[in-house]
């Protein structure tokens, strides 16, 4: 028996955010009863700005998933109160991010899986900003 399986390429292919915006892709990974999870921080034109990486204190996928957007909430949250400290606070206020939780092909989310895959071999959560 013969299995032939095709995947076209641009549903392997990151896809860019809106211009203007920021996507946070995370992954959350179980190897042997092991579970991690990995993110990171792209603006439009793919320039990464943020990414984390470690072992979650579960045994399931869907709670190591959740771990990850538990992250990413807290990453953002820091990410703008660093911008807040440098910008006009009342227009800061005017222009409240939008947020959106999607579900895409975990093949676009290869650099996020790769950091969850690393995030096996590790104790504690690595976090980089720049």
């Amino acid at each position: 028996m013969r299995v032939l399986i095709s995947m076209r390429t641009r549903d392997l292919v990151w896809d860019p955010p809106p211009m203007g915006r920021i996507k946070f892709n995370v992954v959350g990974f179980v190897m042997n009863e092991i579970a991690a999870c990995g993110g990171v921080l792209r603006d439009d034109k793919g320039v990464v700005s943020a990414l984390f990486s470690g072992s979650c204190a579960t045994r399931a996928l869907e709670m190591a998933v959740l771990m990850a957007i538990k992250e990413v909430t807290k990453m953002v949250i820091e990410l703008i109160r660093k911008e807040n400290l440098f910008a006009n606070f009342e227009g800061s206020l005017r222009r409240m991010p939008e947020v959106r939780i999607e579900v895409t092909n975990q093949g676009k989310n290869g650099m996020a899986k790769a950091l969850a895959k690393v995030g096996l071999s590790r104790n504690t959560l690595f976090r980089a900003y720049w």
